[in-house]
C-alpha cells in the first residue's frame, strides 16, 4: 500500500457506547459497495512498471513506478470485516473454464503474457499480465478482473499493476483481518 501519495480512509463503529476502530482502518484510500455486494477497499501501489537498477556493488535493486489503484474485496462478518482471499490456479485449470481461451487471447496483446492467475473467494478471477522490457532491465504489469458466470467470463476491471492473493499478505507485518480462501476453482459445465 502506498502511504505517501494517497489518502487513507478510517472506519469506525460504536460498540457498547464507545467508538471502536474497524480492522480495515488505515489500510486503503476508500470504501464502496460494488454491484455484487462486496465491500471494496481501493488500494494504491507502484507496481505498473518495475526497473532493475544496477548498483556499483553488483547488486540489482528494483524500482517500482506506474501508480496503480486496485480494489480488494471484503465482507462483513461477526462485527468486523474479512477479506476474500485468492488462490493461484494453473493455466490448465483456467483454460478448463468456459470462455477462458477467448479471454486469454484478448488479454495477451502488445507483448503482454499471462504471469499468474488468481481465483478469489467471491468468484472473481484476476489475470496478472507481464511484458518484459526489450533491454531486459525491467517489466510492465497489468491485470484484468473477470466475473465468472456459468458459460461466460465478464471483464469488470482492468488497469496497470499486479494483484496479490490478499491485501493482508501484501506488505503487512501482522494480519488483523481474517482471510477466507476458496478451496478450488469451480469448473462450469456447458450442459
Amino acid at each position: 500500500m502506498d502511504t505517501f501519495t494517497s489518502s487513507t480512509s478510517y472506519l469506525w463503529t460504536v460498540k457498547d457506547g464507545s467508538p471502536r476502530s474497524m480492522n480495515l482502518s488505515g489500510w486503503g484510500m476508500g470504501f464502496h459497495l460494488d454491484d455484487m455486494g462486496n465491500v471494496c477497499l481501493r488500494t494504491s501501489a507502484y507496481d505498473g512498471s518495475v526497473s532493475y537498477l544496477e548498483m556499483e556493488n553488483g547488486r540489482r535493486d528494483l524500482i517500482g513506478s506506474g501508480h496503480s489503484y486496485k480494489p480488494y474485496y471484503f465482507f462483513f462478518e461477526n462485527g468486523d470485516f474479512a477479506e476474500y482471499g485468492a488462490i493461484q490456479v494453473t493455466m490448465d485449470e483456467f483454460l478448463a473454464c468456459q470462455g477462458a481461451e477467448e479471454v486469454l487471447g484478448n488479454a495477451e496483446t502488445d507483448g503482454f503474457k499471462a504471469a499468474g492467475i488468481l481465483y478469489r473467494g467471491n468468484g472473481l478471477i484476476h489475470l496478472n499480465l507481464r511484458r518484459d522490457h526489450e533491454d531486459e532491465r525491467g517489466y510492465d504489469s497489468r491485470y484484468q478482473t473477470f466475473r465468472m458466470c456459468p458459460g461466460a467470463m465478464t471483464l469488470i476491471d482492468s488497469d496497470m499493476g499486479t494483484y496479490s492473493e490478499s491485501l493482508t499478505d501484501y506488505g503487512q507485518e501482522e494480519k488483523t483481518v481474517p482471510v477466507l480462501y476458496p478451496s478450488g476453482l469451480p469448473i462450469h459445465d456447458a450442459n
